[in-house]
């Protein structure tokens, strides 16, 4: 038996979709409303592939410095909120500080906001394929942050690059500049 060709069906749990009056309500059959988290449908090879969100973050992490988890969590944490912040407070006065307030988010920051945050975490093998990546963000004109550790904890008093975090940005968009990188 088919679903009904008004309805989305969850495949595995990737897909939330449903139909409801309003977003945030109980699920109901009279509606003609469907709500659906920001994602994409693709084929490759003839075969669908689900759960490729539209909108996504990029982190981008150098493998070659064997961070434990801990560090690799809080590294991670700085270059998602260090990108996110580059799309919503892009002003700072002449000590560095944020001054603007109140800006307007753009649609696909918002898009991002309002389904479910996806963020996909590469690996890179040096400093220098870590500051390439944010070059090219940078030139493609991407929100983007490098991430460079004070050395307090684990480096031995040295300041070290340990990530970039960029976007989020639409996913065609990052895919034809990253698809070369392997995951973390």
């Amino acid at each position: 038996m088919s679903p009904p060709s008004n309805m989305l069906m969850s495949y595995n749990g990737i897909i939330s979709a449903f139909q409801a009056e309003d977003v945030g309500s109980t699920p109901t059959m009279g509606s003609n409303k469907i709500v659906v988290e920001p994602f994409r449908i693709e084929i490759k090879r003839g075969k669908i592939v689900m759960g490729v969100y539209a909108v996504k973050q990029l982190i981008i992490m150098r493998k070659d410095l064997g961070m434990h988890k801990g560090k690799l969590a809080a590294q991670a944490s700085h270059a998602s909120l260090g990108a996110f912040l580059k799309t919503t407070y892009n002003v700072q006065d002449e000590n560095g500080n944020i001054t603007a307030k109140g800006i307007p988010l753009s649609g696909i920051v918002n898009e991002w906001l309002s389904g479910s945050f996806a963020k996909v975490v590469l690996a890179v093998h040096s400093e220098e394929e870590l500051k390439s990546c944010y070059d090219l963000a940078v030139e493609k004109g991407f929100p983007a942050a490098y991430i460079v550790d004070n050395g307090t904890t684990v480096f031995h008093n040295v300041k070290t690059p340990t990530c970039v975090g960029i976007g989020p940005c639409r996913s065609e968009d990052l895919d034809a500049c990253f698809s070369n990188l392997k995951l973390f």
